[in-house]
């Protein structure tokens, strides 16, 4: 690694000191010699696919380097319950005498917290509380507010926990969350996405609610219900599955998108141009429908009556998302119909899988698992609903896959903006793309993994800067530094360092949890350091997806 050292000279004062009762002086003691180190942290994930494969980080282990001591939280900005303050009495103070004295404050108790001496939550107008001056009662030993505790938009889902969810730290979706939260983005109309497959569980606990009616092309009848295969129940869980609900697990939509479920295919998976044509007619006559998700196809040129139903959609202002299909080969139609989004699968490691099919047409890349195999089904395939007789869980890879997390993202910008159009959501999607491979577009990943919540900010600030943090740490993987950001074109300054051989981490803490997770990018450098001396034009590639 190209590196210019740029010795410096230190002005050092020698004072000298006389002794009571003059006696002699002496030199005070010199302090070490500090150097400082200056660097650049980049992005380079263009490697081949084994390039790609989850690394040991030597002395960079997760364990070793990020040990809870040294993990410092994300400061947000407090907020607390309007109108309710917390009041601790003093232990010999009666329930009846802490009324009288509430009430003489202008509130009234609401209930005494449970498992606590004398403390109670109070209902008091924060105009009138506002107007108090320093307690004037004896009888209370403090009063404080009612602090609201989040978790940073992270879902309360048990299934939602590590290793299940590295598709959707891979997406960056928990920031993406946050801003739906911030900017209130859903809180009107809901945003339909029409899931064209084998139907659906309707019963399911963490999917129903997310539902509105849909239709059976293969049967001919109003209910889409899947009895047998189970496909299109995980891929609608992907998109739609109820979150936040403490229960099972999460979709991309965080409660801002519905699912409208249309059978055609039948229990073996299996269905026609009559079906998909009929089921593309019904998604359009529901005015609700935005994206039409499309996990399945065929290995061909695509059909004029499928374009143009296809066609018709994008008209009525529909997005048409499709997977490239499992074969390693060509894309399939309908993914192959220049219009459609076109999406090839990742594994957890952030390669792409042999199984995924690749060519000029993958527009994109997104989570869909990695090679099939019996162990470890966590670290390769994606979790979500899928029993279609009670409300189950399931492991599965594919293109159909990775398409609905596409799917599912393309439906909460049409949430932010519901006049956004096909093209605008593409856009969009393009503009804010992690870059794999090959520099720029290429024939495996398209334009790469678009990064949710780049993409709701919209914001002109380099993506791969914005969650990157930097640290130093001794060849033993003994942390010495606080975790600190980059600047937005990557520098970093590490100074009061003492001589010695330094390892320095880079990662991009997509979720601001201050840990290495599943899906995150990561990269170190070891240096050695004379004393006294500045190191710069030091660069740390994040080159390793964990």
């Amino acid at each position: 690694m190209a590196k210019r050292i740029i010795m410096f000279l230190l002005l050092v004062s020698i004072f000298t000191y006389t002794g009571c009762g003059g006696g002699g002086g002496g030199k005070k003691k010199q302090p070490p010699l500090l150097s400082t180190i200056q660097g650049t942290v980049t992005f380079d994930l263009s490697g081949s696919t084994s390039h790609y494969q989850t690394k040991s980080m030597s002395a960079f282990s997760k364990s070793a380097f990020f040990p809870k001591a040294a993990i410092r939280k994300t400061n947000f900005s407090p907020q607390a319950v309007p109108n309710e303050k917390i009041v601790k009495f003093r232990p010999e103070t009666s329930h009846s005498q802490a009324e009288d004295i509430v009430a003489k404050m202008g509130g009234r108790i609401k209930k005494k917290i449970y498992g606590t001496d004398s403390t109670y939550l109070v209902t008091i107008d924060d105009q009138i509380f506002s107007k108090s001056t320093a307690n004037p009662y004896p009888e209370v030993e403090y009063i404080e507010d009612n602090l609201i505790y989040q978790a940073l938009a992270v879902p309360n889902d048990p299934l939602y926990k590590p290793p299940y969810n590295w598709n959707y730290k891979m997406l960056n979706m928990e920031k993406a969350w946050e801003v739906l939260k911030e900017d209130k983005i859903g809180s009107g109309e809901k945003i339909i996405v029409a899931v064209l497959d084998t139907g659906i569980a309707p019963n399911h606990e963490d999917l129903k609610d997310n539902l509105v009616s849909g239709y059976d092309c293969v049967d001919g009848d109003p209910d889409p219900s899947d009895l047998k295969n189970g496909h299109g129940t995980h891929v609608a869980g992907i998109i739609g599955a109820i979150t936040n609900n403490q229960y099972g697990t999460a979709g991309v939509g965080w409660n801002v998108v519905k699912i409208m479920p249309i059978r055609v295919l039948d229990s073996e998976g299996k269905g026609d141009t009559l079906t998909l044509v009929e089921g593309i007619n019904k998604a359009i006559e529901n005015e609700g429908v935005k994206v039409i998700n499309l996990s399945l196809g065929q290995p061909g040129k695509i059909d004029e009556t499928l374009e143009k139903a296809i066609n018709d959609a994008l008209d009525a202002n529909i997005t048409v998302i499709a997977a490239a299909g499992n074969e390693g080969g060509a894309v399939t139609s309908p993914a192959n119909y220049d219009p459609v989004i076109a999406v090839a699968s990742l594994d957890h490691t952030c390669s792409r899988p042999s199984y995924s099919n690749h060519g000029p047409k993958i527009d994109f890349c997104a989570p869909g698992g990695g090679e099939p195999r019996t162990q470890h089904l966590a670290e390769w395939a994606v979790k979500t609903v899928f029993n279609t007789y009670y409300s189950g869980y399931a492991y599965m890879a594919g293109t159909s896959q990775a398409a609905p997390h596409i799917s599912g993202l393309a439906a909460l910008l049409y949430a932010q903006d519901p006049d956004i159009t096909p093209d605008k959501v593409e856009e969009r999607l393009r503009n804010y793309c992690i870059d794999l491979g090959n520099s720029g577009f290429d024939e495996c990943y398209g334009h790469g993994l678009p990064d949710a919540y780049a993409i709701l900010k919209n914001d002109s600030t380099p993506l791969e800067m914005a969650n990157v943090k930097v640290f130093i740490g001794t060849s033993d993987g003994a942390i010495i530094s606080n975790l600190q950001h980059v600047g937005a074109s990557g520098d970093f300054t590490l100074s009061d360092l003492n001589e010695g051989t330094y390892n320095i981490c880079a990662f991009n803490d997509s979720n601001g949890n201050n840990m290495i997770d599943p899906g995150e990018a990561y990269g170190f450098t070891q240096v050695y350091l004379p004393k006294d001396t500045l190191i710069t034009e030091d660069k740390i590639s994040l080159n390793n997806i964990l």
